[in-house]
């Protein structure tokens, strides 16, 4: 989608339907080194401009910086 130059409103109406149960987890599941990782998956480790990840980072490192991986 291109927006036209100007003034531009995008809007959507979504209803959601949530079991409210967690996601199925792998325990077993294995940290790997980034270059390690499939490309595929590169896009999510980037940075976000929705989030302030200069706030969020040493937030991250003080909640799970001390889990062994």
């Amino acid at each position: 989608m291109t927006a036209p130059a100007g003034v531009f409103t995008l809007s959507c109406d979504v209803t959601l339907h949530d079991s409210g149960t967690p996601d199925p987890t792998d325990r077993a599941a294995a940290e790997l080194p980034v270059d390690a990782l499939p490309q595929e998956a590169i896009r999510f480790l980037v940075g976000s401009r929705y989030v302030e990840t200069d706030l969020m980072s040493q937030k991250a490192w003080d909640l799970f910086g001390n889990l062994a991986p």
